[in-house]
């Protein structure tokens, strides 16, 4: 009876002890499953992500060539961003050899124009305070800056801007400076600014006042000394541009009046000025560069869509009026904002820039349109001026032409008129 006990408890132990073993054999494998499952999916997974990275580097690079190519228009030779911000003004030297700029990040940057593309010399922060504009004198020893907060022109050494301001002058500006110029004989100083009456102010380089301009309107656009530093030109909301004289007489060296007005009333012509606001004037004539200069020629832009030249080479002291040689009508009749004349008597071409036409260049005399840059590839261009000399590349070509935009989005254009 025993014997029998034994042999059932061993055959239970048996049968336990296969179920035990097969439950733990099965319990084995689905973990393994799972686990082989888990591991060929994240090797897919990884692969699927290798596989999609390697698709999209060459559509990022694809889309990043794309939009250098999109930058770099074939009459744009180069362009220059030294501001953290927006840049608000860049001016060249009368020689050509220095060039300025300053920026809502409070510097003002010396510029070696005679590098391709141009290199910073120097970086300095003058004062604390915002400028809004620059000027060279004609040596390029000195540059003078317009300050927002202050109202004050100062002007510093070039090669001794940590020695502080040479000449500091209170312009007694009521509410903004939008411009400032040197004449070209190095003698004064104008600056334009949105007052109501006194809006163009002229300084001696030494500081003392020399005289005030009120064109006579609410809003002043624009103001330009003229190569010979004869005049001074102002545009305003009205339809003409106003020219006053400034110097020298038994009296000394002062600003004599207006003498001169852009409106082609007189003359067999009959009215042949502009019949809404002008925006910007220039003046054309010898380089400043030249010993003997001259100013023979103006260039004025108007809301009325249209670019008009004038020979002021007249006895405007016996009543002559300028007379209007050359119309040129806006490739799409808009208003136009911006006006720069190349200097020289050989830089027989006008520029103009809108927000709707783009940067257009004409030849003179006849008007004919070179070429048109739409304002995708400019930008919003607030500033328009030619290089007083020639540019050459680092290839070694020359150009003799170039003009230099600049922008809201802080960068300085240079452009050839011509696609060649």
């Amino acid at each position: 009876h025993k014997s029998s006990m034994a042999e059932i408890l061993t055959v239970i132990v048996a049968i336990v002890l296969c179920v035990a073993g097969f439950l733990w054999l099965k319990f084995n494998q689905g973990k393994e499953s799972k686990v082989a499952a888990k591991t060929e999916e994240k090797q897919s997974t990884g692969n699927e992500s290798l596989k999609t990275n390697q698709q999209q580097k060459p559509e990022a690079a694809a889309k990043k060539v794309k939009k250098d190519e999109k930058q770099k228009h074939h009459q744009c030779i180069f362009e220059v961003k030294g501001h953290k911000d927006g840049m608000n003004c860049f001016m060249f030297s009368g020689t050509g050899k220095l060039a300025a700029s300053t920026g809502d990040d409070r510097r003002v940057i010396i510029w070696d124009a005679t590098k391709f593309p141009p290199i910073q010399l120097q970086n300095v922060i003058p004062e604390l305070d915002h400028p809004v504009s620059v000027a060279f004198s004609p040596d390029d020893s000195y540059f003078a800056v317009a300050y927002a907060t202050s109202k004050e022109i100062k002007i510093f050494a070039v090669k001794g801007v940590k020695e502080g301001a040479k000449v500091s002058i209170k312009t007694n500006v009521a509410k903004s400076i939008t411009e400032m110029h040197w004449s070209y004989n190095g003698k004064y100083l104008a600056i334009c600014s949105t007052d109501d009456k006194e809006s163009v102010r002229l300084f001696k380089a030494s500081g003392e006042p020399l005289g005030v301009i009120n064109p006579g309107a609410l809003v002043v656009y624009h103001c330009v000394i003229s190569p010979d530093s004869r005049f001074v030109a102002v545009a305003s909301m009205q339809c003409d541009v106003k020219i006053w004289e400034v110097g020298a007489d038994k009296e000394g060296f002062r600003l004599f009046g207006k003498v001169m007005e852009l409106t082609g009333r007189s003359g067999g012509g009959g009215a042949t000025g502009h019949s809404a606001a002008v925006h910007s004037v220039d003046f054309g004539g010898c380089s400043p560069a030249v010993l003997v200069c001259e100013s023979t020629r103006a260039a004025t832009v108007s809301k009325d869509g249209k670019c008009k030249i004038w020979n002021i080479d007249v006895r405007y002291k016996m009543k002559e009026d300028p007379k209007c040689l050359l119309t040129i009508d806006s490739p799409d009749t808009k208003p136009i904002d911006l006006v720069a004349i190349a200097r020289g008597k050989e830089s027989k071409i006008v520029a103009t820039w809108s927000k709707t036409a783009g940067l257009c260049f004409y030849a003179l005399p006849t008007g004919e349109l070179l070429s048109q840059i739409p304002f995708e590839e400019t930008g919003q261009v607030f500033q328009m001026i030619w290089s007083p000399d020639s540019i050459t590349d680092k290839g070694g070509k020359t150009y003799q032409q170039v003009l230099c935009t600049v922008s809201k989005d802080g960068r300085t254009r240079a452009w050839t008129p011509t696609n060649g």
